[in-house]
């Protein structure tokens, strides 16, 4: 039965996320093997009571799932931008708490409940000679294949760059709309008027400070302009924690366009031209 539904996921609209809620259970061990399940703004991040029962293989060949990660304690199947649809699927499914324990755990665990580009609507690119995002933030331009986390730098979830920050602070690239901010404050989803879906994720792994270290300055469903501030956060706290601020800036729906360009290289300054979408 979830081999027929693992390939049904690979050729229906997935609105609902029950049969790979189930099939994701399964290769993780089954939900005696589930210890806790959080998530941030593109994965889950499972503790297993036994990581050699999950079946990695089957499960970064489902559709739906963009690949699987270990680090450390965590087993972490990367969604992308249903990743909280998906959370709450298996947690229905495993029979999870609202903090995505079993029933009756002893021990705690957070659930990051991040819900980055959950709506789902579809808006096409209109400029015909092209899209041009503006840098959130001063730093060093980065390849995003050659940053530290191997979701961004495998560009599964999409094109651009990453940038290491000079300043503390995240302002609009473009005008838009902010379509979330993750719970833990670090990530920031924004859609602009001309259907960029750009997801800027402030650190590696910073979903781990719970918030500790970022101030949002804007809220859900703000319109903004290019240059507003988004986002004020403090590098020297996130560092002092043993975290990078590298910061991701990702064109989400890259399938969207024919090509997603890096512009700047070097040092950028807030406000300069980084990325052109045609």
């Amino acid at each position: 039965m979830l081999a027929a539904a693992r390939k049904r996921l690979g050729e229906v609209s997935m609105s609902k996320y029950d049969d790979l809620a189930r099939i994701i259970i399964q290769d993780v061990g089954g939900r005696a093997n589930i210890a806790s399940l959080t998530h941030c703004a593109t994965r889950l991040r499972f503790r297993l009571l036994d990581e050699s029962k999950a079946q990695t293989s089957a499960l970064s060949g489902t559709a739906g799932v963009v690949t699987v990660i270990r680090s450390g304690r965590q087993y972490m199947v990367v969604i992308g931008r249903h990743v909280t649809e998906v959370y709450d699927a298996v947690c229905r499914a495993a029979h999870l708490d609202g903090k995505g324990r079993p029933a009756g755990a002893a021990h705690p665990a957070a659930a990051f409940l991040a819900r980055l580009f959950h709506r789902g609507r579809k808006m096409e690119p209109t400029a015909a000679d092209g899209i041009l995002i503006y840098a959130p933030v001063s730093g060093r331009v980065r390849p995003l294949p050659r940053i530290e986390d191997p979701v961004f730098s495998s560009e599964a979830l999409g094109k651009g760059c990453a940038i290491e920050p000079s300043g503390d602070a995240i302002v609009a690239p473009f005008d838009g709309v902010v379509e979330q901010i993750a719970q833990t404050k670090h990530a920031v989803g924004l859609r602009s008027e001309t259907g960029v879906e750009l997801l800027i994720h402030v650190g590696m792994d910073t979903v781990e400070l719970k918030g500790l270290g970022f101030a949002p300055q804007v809220q859900v469903g703000d319109r903004v302009k290019q240059g507003q501030l988004l986002l004020k956060f403090n590098r020297t706290a996130i560092a002092a924690a043993g975290y990078r601020v590298t910061t991701p800036v990702v064109v989400t729906n890259t399938a969207a366009f024919k090509s997603v360009q890096v512009i700047a290289s070097g040092t950028v300054t807030e406000g300069q031209k980084l990325l052109l979408l045609c």
